[in-house]
């Protein structure tokens, strides 16, 4: 397991970088997949910090966690595959 400062010195250093790139970049460059997903990445290990509330961070605010039911849903009504099932 990393220590928490390792975690809070990657936050730190994926802030300041997508920060930068948010504010800075062109749209080709804040598009690109690892921009994303390093912000993704950063909002997760805040949330890991506990700088963001769990509530807040299954919201649609990140990972909109009923969406995916949702999504879950639609598939077990298309398919028949039942999500209790999986794994």
């Amino acid at each position: 397991m990393r220590t928490e400062q390792e975690v809070k010195d990657l936050v730190k250093e994926l802030e300041k970088l997508t920060g930068f790139i948010g504010e800075n970049g062109l749209p080709e460059q804040v598009g690109t997949k690892d921009y994303l997903f390093s912000c993704n990445v950063c909002d997760a290990l805040t949330w890991v910090l506990g700088e963001i509330e769990t509530d807040h961070f299954k919201s649609d605010a990140y990972i909109n966690l009923e969406r995916l039911r949702d999504t879950a849903g639609e598939i077990e009504t298309a398919t028949g595959k039942k999500l209790k099932d999986y794994r």
